[in-house]
């Protein structure tokens, strides 16, 4: 007589080839599983960080309300958009580096000597990288200090170095001009040197401040 526990049958070898082929294709849904959770979790945090983050920043379209900012001026303060609500704003954007600025800002300065008695205000963001530094009295001196008294400019210039508010105003080149009524919406924007104190955009900043 045989003994058939001795002796594995067929189907029993079927089911340990099964079983072992099987382990593959479960470690494999497994990871598959793993995976696919890793990726929902990722997708929901940056949900959350996106509404989070929802009111930090404002889109800087015509007609939207301008992004608020703070920079340090060339006296070594502090000046802020929103200190100038009620006036009509030319900001600026613009480099020591950039050609086109140099032709503009003059017409910019003649501008806003003209017509800054009636609620006229231009302010230049200087973007470069490195603007100098301050000296013992917190006055900024370097290149940028060289670059406006050489102009002759009087306007408040302020300083981005680190790009901030270059972004905010989703600036692609130099100069870069936004022009903001007195609600603090944005009215216009340039790209591009212009004269500023043509006929045109004269007219333009006079509608403006009579609105």
């Amino acid at each position: 007589m045989t003994d058939s526990q001795d002796s594995p049958s067929a189907a029993d070898d079927a089911r340990e080839t099964g079983s072992a082929a099987d382990t593959p294709r479960r470690a494999s849904g497994l990871g598959g599983w793993v995976a696919t959770g890793v990726v929902a979790a990722l997708l929901l945090g940056l949900i959350v960080l996106g509404w989070t983050q929802r009111g930090r920043f404002t889109a800087a379209e015509v007609g939207a309300r301008a992004p608020d900012f703070t920079l340090v001026d060339m006296n070594g303060g502090e000046a802020s958009l929103s200190e100038y609500r009620g006036q009509v704003v030319l900001l600026n954007f613009w480099a020591t580096w950039c050609p086109p600025c140099v032709h503009e800002m003059p017409s910019m300065e003649r501008l806003y000597q003209d017509m800054r008695a009636r609620g006229f205000v231009v302010l230049g963001v200087s973007v470069d990288v490195d603007p100098g530094a301050p000296d013992a009295q917190g006055r900024w001196q370097g290149i940028v200090r060289e670059y406006v008294d050489r102009l002759g400019v009087t306007f408040p210039i302020l300083l981005d170095p680190e790009g901030t508010v270059e972004d905010a105003y989703n600036v692609s080149g130099l100069p870069t001009t936004y022009v903001i009524g007195r609600d603090g919406r944005i009215e216009g924007r340039v790209v591009g040197a212009r004269e500023w104190d043509s006929a045109e955009y004269r007219g333009r900043i006079e509608e403006l401040l009579d609105g």
